[in-house]
């Protein structure tokens, strides 16, 4: 009746006036007692729908699209069917839950055939799109969008978001032609100044470099007041920044350039940092200094300010002010322990003290660091350092213990083959072979890539070798570590020498002496002559082990009463020049006094 129908629609208009004024429970009453008075199917429809989108203004989204859904299964022709999938899209999108928005919007465009509905759902998609960072698709949505919309600015903000995605999706080339539309299109609009900053972007991103060049200046020229303008500038400067060295000066002059004309503007503390920064890298250190302490005086609650703090301790410490520098570095730790430059700093401290023989300091520094900002990629390698700063202070103990931490925390770190080795070398410190032989072992079975795995079969036979004075077998093991060292592929030939010579010594202790005499001359002494001098690979340290071999074969030969042979070795390490060359030419010139008759 006509009375049942004013009644309804009271109810129902009270419901709608109260949800406008945001009283949701009142609006809530209102259209539950629509819903008991409505006297037909098509009202009762209208009053659950009522119900889902106050269930969704209130928060309970899920609750209110399942009502919405069943008033749209009831009657899909119904032209409050098509309206409330829109709805049920919308918002999705305007709660950031972007993937279910475009399943929503998906669901309308290929559910409804109204133009102006359609129209709705490719914009709301394509926004849904963008906000997922799917930008491909973005891209194209937002053209097929644009295409669809009759509002020359809504046509314009579809086509610039369609520019902007190609960008963000790496195709600048074609980000640049939509945009140069956009602005051959719609001349001076509201947009202009945005458009005109993303082609000379997209540019940019081509390496057209005056063109995007260009571009920028012509913001500045059209919008000088705009706050892009100014980042337009900015952007010029940094421009040449990634065009490399050759442009260096010209990004000098172009943040210059910024604090001239936006002297009062918004990124000078930003431009007089870069500013800094460039004059770094061209080893201008003294005027990149007085930029940075401008920063930190001028502006320093700025967001560039932290770096331009203890970048001041590096130029003084390239120009020689290494005390000042260090003092620098340590207050920047001090004021700003959680930057992301504060671990780099840290290192750089812990390099600094290590490098002049400051292991205590440079361990704590690096141990520091690893306990403050354990998820650092720097983190890890500290700990090594505090490994090895705690060995140079004969700290073993310790030393095991801190790399054994990195261990711990991730046993796939690209550092643990060294932080075995370095475990392993302290733990024959301590006399602890058996255990060490276990590390080594690690690093030969676990590690099989790391250019460690010679020097570990190394270590490993240094000690078995040690074991042998209990166990004469283990003498055997260590000749059997040594050949592997040999059988390594990229040995250097300081390693095999001293490899060499340590399978010599093995036979000295088993009592074949014969056979160390042969391994002394023929793989060491001869080989350090033959293929260094072929190769040019001799240095100080293959040198070392010639020597030895040398000298150990010398000194065998003289207990033996040899003393022409021994003679013969000795002029042998005259004739290389190596550091110990004099040495040998006393020990000849003793031998011959003392043997005299025989010459």
């Amino acid at each position: 009746t006509a009375r049942a129908d004013r009644r309804w629609q009271a109810w129902y208009a009270l419901s709608e006036l109260n949800a406008a004024q945001t009283n949701l429970e009142a609006a809530a009453a209102a259209a539950a007692r629509s819903l008991e008075l409505a006297p037909t199917e098509s009202m009762r429809q209208r009053s659950r729908a009522q119900q889902g989108r106050l269930l969704i203004q209130a928060g309970r989204l899920p609750e209110g699209v399942a009502l919405l859904k069943a008033v749209i299964a009831a009657a899909p022709a119904d032209p409050l069917a098509e309206a409330l999938q829109l709805e049920i899209a919308r918002a999705h999108l305007e709660r950031a839950q972007y993937e279910r928005a475009v399943e929503e919007y998906e669901i309308y465009l290929e559910s409804f055939t109204n133009l102006a509905g359609q129209t709705q759902a490719l914009v709301g998609r394509a926004w849904a799109l963008w906000h997922l960072r799917r930008y491909a698709e973005a891209a194209a949505a937002f053209d097929k969008a644009a295409a669809a919309v009759t509002e020359p600015a809504e046509k314009e903000l579809c086509l610039f978001k369609s520019g902007e995605a190609l960008l963000a999706n790496g195709q600048p080339g074609l980000a640049a032609v939509v945009l140069e539309r956009v602005l051959r299109e719609f001349s001076a609009t509201e947009l202009t100044p945005q458009v005109l900053f993303q082609y000379a972007e997209s540019l940019g991103a081509a390496k057209e470099w005056q063109r995007a060049e260009d571009q920028f200046r012509e913001l500045v020229r059209r919008y000088p007041a705009h706050p892009l303008a100014e980042r337009g500038l900015m952007r010029i400067a940094e421009l040449r920044e990634e065009q490399g060295p050759a442009h260096m000066e010209a990004a000098l002059a172009g943040y210059a350039e910024v604090m001239n004309v936006y002297s009062n503007g918004a990124l000078y503390a930003e431009a007089l940092h870069r500013h800094g920064l460039v004059a770094y890298q061209l080893f201008r250190f003294q005027e990149a200094l007085e930029d940075f302490t401008r920063v930190v005086g001028e502006f320093p609650g700025s967001r560039v300010a932290p770096q331009a703090y203890f970048m001041r301790g590096w130029c003084l410490y390239m120009m020689g002010r290494e005390d000042e520098a260090v003092e620098v570095c340590r207050q920047f730790v001090a004021r700003f322990p959680d930057t992301e430059w504060t671990p780099q700093v840290m290192f750089w401290l812990g390099e600094y003290a290590y490098n002049h023989g400051a292991y205590a300091e440079a361990e704590t520094q690096w141990e520091s660091l690893a306990n403050a900002h354990p998820w650092h990629p720097l983190a890890e390698k500290a700990l090594l350092w505090a490994g090895r700063a705690a060995q140079k202070r004969r700290e073993f103990l310790r030393a095991v213990d801190l790399v054994a931490r990195l261990a711990k925390t991730n046993p796939a770190s690209p550092y643990m083959a060294e932080a075995r080795f370095l475990q392993g070398d302290a733990l024959t410190e301590l006399g602890d072979f058996s255990r060490a032989i276990l590390i080594f072992d690690e690093i030969i079975s676990r590690h099989a890539d790391s250019p460690l795995v010679s020097a570990a079969w190394g270590r490993k036979g240094d000690c078995q070798f040690t074991l042998g004075g209990e166990d004469p077998k283990r003498y055997e093991e260590a000749v059997r570590s040594y050949q592997e060292v040999l059988n390594t592929a990229g040995t250097n030939l300081e390693m095999i020498l001293q490899a060499e010579y340590k399978i010599g010594r093995c036979w000295e202790k088993l009592g074949q002496t014969a056979a160390a005499l042969d391994q002394y001359y023929l793989k060491v002494v001869c080989r350090y002559l033959e293929e260094g001098g072929r190769s040019g690979a001799a240095n100080v340290a293959a040198g070392v082990w010639f020597t030895k071999a040398a000298f150990t074969m010398a000194d065998i030969l003289e207990a033996q009463k040899r003393w022409r042979e021994a003679i013969r070795v000795l002029e042998r390490v005259v004739e290389a020049g190596v550091p110990a060359a004099r040495d040998a030419q006393e020990r000849t010139d003793r031998i011959r006094r003392e043997h005299w008759i025989l010459y």
